[in-house]
């Protein structure tokens, strides 16, 4: 497992991590319940700090690790982009190292993180698989959350948090529903932030 942790949760920059990667937990367990391949992640409460347990997706069953490479590297190395992971899965897919449908997942994953404020969605938050052959697949989504409410030189930013229209692609807006009606369920969500995203995405 990859582990992250908050500060102490009596702590105001704690308490927002913990709520943090409480959504990252739901956004993982929503791309995955609409299909789409996601890491495994759950979030607990130890000893006055907030845990969010991540299984790896470089592990082999049997033991040892399986080849993968950030799209950071490959678009740098490559194309010379190191701000695109969309173009990057395009450029892969037209000459043969990616399959289309996983450029395509890419670009849903991506237009979901957006719209859901994922403010630090860049190329090293997307990775691919590399089989013994040398074959490349997409690894499961992670990092997915709202970063944009992420503490900022020890503040809160939600002052300068603004709102923005629901996206208009039909399969991201369901996502991002679907998202809402796991966090409102979630008690452990501070409820103002689940009221300041869900008005930062347009669904308040």
């Amino acid at each position: 497992m990859i582990v992250k942790f908050t500060p102490p949760l009596a702590t105001l920059l704690g308490r927002r991590w913990a709520d943090l990667l409480r959504f990252e937990a739901h956004c993982a367990a929503t791309l995955r319940a609409a299909g789409v391949p996601a890491v495994a992640a759950g979030y607990v409460e130890l000893e006055g700090r907030g845990y969010l347990e991540v299984e790896r997706f470089d592990r082999l069953a049997g033991g040892g690790r399986a080849g993968a490479v950030t799209l950071f590297w490959l678009g740098a190395a490559r194309y010379d982009e190191d701000r695109d992971p969309v173009a990057v899965a395009e450029r892969l897919s037209a000459e043969g190292r990616l399959p289309a449908a996983d450029t395509r997942r890419l670009a849903l994953v991506h237009a979901f993180s957006a719209a859901l404020g994922n403010t630090d969605a860049h190329l090293g938050n997307y990775a691919l698989l590399l089989d013994d052959e040398g074959r490349a697949s997409l690894a499961p989504a992670y990092d997915v959350l709202p970063m944009v409410f992420a503490p900022r030189h020890d503040e809160l930013p939600d002052a300068r948090v603004g709102r923005r229209p629901p996206p208009d692609d039909p399969a991201v807006l369901t996502l991002l529903e679907d998202l809402a009606r796991r966090v409102e369920a979630d008690a452990g969500v501070s409820p103002a932030l689940r009221a300041a995203w869900r008005e930062h995405v347009g669904l308040a």
